[in-house]
């Protein structure tokens, strides 16, 4: 039996698919199969049946080069759509459930009928500027939760975060968060599409300042993220943001910014793989209809007495409320205790990367030695490897003097019968003129 397979629409890097079986502890829990449609391989509902799936996964990861638009071109892409079609209208299995993040938000979209369009925001883009383009969101972001979310991940967060390093989300409701009225979630963003309508069946759960639906479902058959909780920074500063920047779809000061961000926040990955992990045991919980994060959050804001309440506020802090024994806290009293911890929090923050920075500078020395040690051996094998065809190439001239070597000894021996037949000759010519001085004056 199968309980999840994993659907890849690109492969951004080796081993993308990795990542996300770690999110989503499947080796720790039901099998699992993998299928990388970009190579062919889309399963059909008849496969997906015979394997027992309850659970399929959609992902892929937009670095400029690869999205939806460009990809549905492919003869793949339609059997990607027409798969999750027929996955999601089997009517003799209620139970089974489709979960998708990035380009596999676009392609369930469109099997749904929704609407995947370029990112509404248009600038000058590229290092040529001077053309109006589709904006690349590449960049980590606020992500706001809708208040008929909050409720619903709070025990969430609180689980997520019992063994973790990581502090617990930012809970606002003062200053831009009074928009955006709920659990603020840090997350990472690299799309230049995104869905743009859904239909009345599907419920925005999150949006962000650039993207709407951020997360959203339908019912308890899909879940979608466009933000990508599978990234960590260092996958998003050394794999994503290159291929961005060679795409020319972001400026590189957009690229950079982006990059210097990574530093500035703590990310709440965790949150979102705890929620897809509750969706794909089967453990999601209908939520009340909430079209709209924004919506959701300003209704909220007009239902408090004096411009706030507890109503959309995170069960934590609501719990704070009930101790004090049911007398209300001032809306000011709250957004100054919240701005108070807010600051403490990024002071805790810049301290621990401040304390980090030291051995981060040793290790990249280090880095840094290590490479030119690198070099450095390189050049000497490169020299002793020269040295060694020198010494070849002299032993084979070697070699073939040593035929003209013995030659050279055979002559030298001749010379010297020679030089002894001179001497002779010189004695014996010497005794004959003596012979004949003779004859001569006797």
């Amino acid at each position: 039996m199968v309980a999840t397979a994993v659907l890849t629409l690109s492969s951004p890097w080796d081993s993308y698919h990795r990542l996300w079986l770690d999110l989503l502890q499947a080796d720790n829990a039901s099998p699992c199969v993998i299928y990388n449609a970009y190579a062919g391989d889309v399963p059909s509902l008849r496969e997906l049946k015979e394997k027992e799936v309850e659970t399929l996964c959609v992902v892929g990861v937009d670095c400029g080069s690869n999205n939806w638009s460009a990809l549905r071109e492919n003869e793949w892409a339609s059997k990607v759509v027409r798969a999750i079609t027929e996955f999601l209208s089997a009517e003799e299995d209620e139970s089974k459930r489709l979960f998708c993040c990035g380009l596999g938000s676009h392609a369930v979209a469109e099997a749904l009928g929704c609407t995947v369009s370029r990112n509404p925001s248009t600038s000058n883009v590229g290092e040529g500027g001077g053309e109006e383009g589709e904006r690349f969101i590449v960049e980590p972001t606020a992500v706001h939760a809708c208040p008929a979310l909050v409720d619903t991940i709070g025990s969430w967060l609180r689980e997520t975060r019992t063994n973790s390093l990581s502090p617990t989300p930012r809970l606002m409701a003062n200053g831009d968060s009074k928009v955006d009225l709920g659990s603020t979630l840090f997350l990472l963003e690299s799309h230049s599409e995104q869905v743009s309508e859904l239909p009345p069946s599907c419920q925005i759960l999150a949006s962000s300042k650039k993207t709407q639906a951020e997360i959203w479902t339908m019912g308890k058959k899909v879940l979608a993220y466009q933000c990508h909780p599978e990234l960590t920074p260092a996958l998003f500063r050394g794999m994503v943001l290159p291929k961005v920047a060679e795409s020319k779809l972001s400026s590189s000061q957009a690229t950079e910014e982006a990059n210097s961000k990574l530093d500035d926040f703590v990310l709440d990955s965790e949150v979102l793989a705890a929620m897809a992990r509750h969706f794909i045991n089967g453990n999601w919980i209908e939520l009340s209809p909430q079209r709209d994060a924004k919506k959701g959050s300003e209704s909220a804001i007009k239902s408090m007495p004096g411009g706030g309440g507890a109503s959309g506020l995170s069960p934590l802090l609501q719990d704070g409320r009930m101790q004090q024994g049911g007398d209300s806290v001032s809306a000011v009293q709250l957004d100054g205790v919240l701005e108070t911890a807010k600051k403490m929090f990024n002071s805790v923050a810049q301290a621990i990367r401040g304390e980090f920075k030291i051995p981060q500078m040793e290790y990249e020395l280090l880095g840094k030695m290590n490479k030119v040690a690198s070099e450095k051996y390189n050049h000497m094998a490169d020299f002793t490897a020269g040295l060694s065809v020198f010494v070849e190439s002299l032993r084979e001239k070697e070699e073939s003097l040593q035929p003209l070597a013995s030659q050279i000894d055979g002559l030298e021996n001749q010379l010297n019968e020679l030089e002894s037949l001179v001497l002779q000759l010189d004695e014996y010519s010497k005794r004959l003129e003596n012979r004949v001085k003779k004859y001569v004056f006797s």
